[in-house]
């Protein structure tokens, strides 16, 4: 860690593995060439020993300047002494000239673009139907824990996550803002306070998403609501494997699982009968779901309506030009069975769907358990 009397000697060297190991540049000081809070980008550079050096954006590292307390050690412990993508990375300690207060520092830190939520507020939580998570929130709350549990493996905690202390330079989440808790809470309860505050970050998706909808557009927190119900059922001795368990989760999965999942999986499934009379009294779905559906699904049925009959046709003689039995009968709009016929059947054609229309977004938004996303 580097205090505002080691400022002018640079940073020594880290014995453990894990944490940063710095390269014989980043060992020389660095001389700050402007200081100024209205500005949050700086240039610093090595002094340069044989004459005046020159500020040059192209040659000299770029880093953003924040005003913080010296009594938030171990902030500046992590910040300096571990390396992770998602883990905001202090490059200068040293005294606040600029303010009156004797415990204000100037910290010197990687680039950054502002807090994540401007990133994910608004519809941008959403896909183009209105299913949360959208891509992009689904990445970013994967970083987010991959944060979280890279302190625990390094016997640390983050102490105030939030979306108000989350950053991000590009498309790179960067946690900040960490809080020691040892005057309140063990080390293993920060641990899982983190996890917790985490949980909360979740929530405020979901009650953003209900305040921004309207009768014209209603968000589906399906896969939301149901993380937020698994890690409500989990507790501290989860911690070790907590990452995994909600990686596996639904809400994290990405296209190709979606896809293999309901092509394969269910659509076997559909060949039980017990599983098919228990779908039959479940309530994912209304009757008439071929009618009470959005726009985007009317769509997708009747593409599969077509797929469908184009099979059918196909399929009425065999080599000998004898008539065949039909096996793909139309969808019934009162059959919970056929409702989910066609989200597999979407999943398992949908590349020849995309050959019939490349503007097709297959999204099944209003059981429980929704299914598979995508463009097709």
């Amino acid at each position: 860690m580097v205090s505002p009397s080691q400022c002018e000697e640079g940073p020594s060297q880290p014995k453990e593995n894990n944490k940063r190991k710095f390269t014989k540049e980043s060992n020389t000081s660095f001389k700050v060439m402007s200081l100024n809070f209205k500005k949050r980008t700086h240039l610093l550079h090595k002094p340069d020993l044989q004459g005046v050096v020159v500020a040059d954006s192209t040659t000299y590292p770029t880093v953003c300047l924040r005003e913080d307390s010296a009594d938030n050690e171990y902030a500046f412990h992590i910040m300096h002494d571990l390396n992770h993508q998602n883990i905001l990375s202090l490059k200068l300690l040293c005294d606040n000239k600029l303010s009156k207060d004797p415990t204000s520092v100037a910290t010197f830190v990687e680039p950054y673009d502002g807090l994540l939520w401007s990133m994910v507020a608004g519809d941008q939580f959403a896909d183009k139907c209105d299913h949360i998570p959208s891509p992009e929130l689904q990445n970013y709350l994967s970083q987010i824990a991959e944060g979280i549990d890279f302190l625990r493996k390094n016997n640390l905690y983050h102490g105030d996550l939030s979306w108000d202390t989350t950053l991000y330079h590009g498309s790179t989440v960067k946690l900040a803002g960490f809080k020691s808790k040892e005057s309140v809470m063990t080390k293993e309860e920060a641990q899982w306070y983190d996890w917790t505050c985490y949980l909360a970050m979740l929530k405020y998706v979901s009650e953003s998403a209900l305040a921004l909808s309207t009768s014209d557009r209603n968000y589906f927190c399906g896969d939301l609501d149901s993380l937020i119900n698994m890690l409500q059922t989990l507790d501290r001795t989860s911690l070790s494997t907590i990452k995994d368990t909600v990686f596996e989760h639904i809400f994290f999965w990405k296209l190709p699982r979606r896809l293999k999942f309901f092509a394969h999986t269910i659509s076997l499934k559909l060949k039980d009968a017990r599983f098919r009379n228990e779908l039959s009294k479940s309530a994912i779905r209304g009757k008439s779901w071929n009618v009470n559906c959005s726009p985007e699904f009317k769509g997708l049925l009747k593409r599969m309506n077509n797929y469908q009959e184009a099979q059918r046709q196909n399929s009425r003689k065999d080599k000998k030009g004898k008539a065949t039995k039909n096996k793909n009968e139309a969808y019934d709009g009162d059959s919970l069975n056929d409702y989910v016929r066609v989200i597999c059947g979407a999943c398992t054609h949908w590349r020849q769907l995309q050959a019939a229309a490349s503007d097709v977004y297959v999204v099944q938004k209003d059981p429980q358990e929704p299914c598979c996303t995508a463009t097709i």
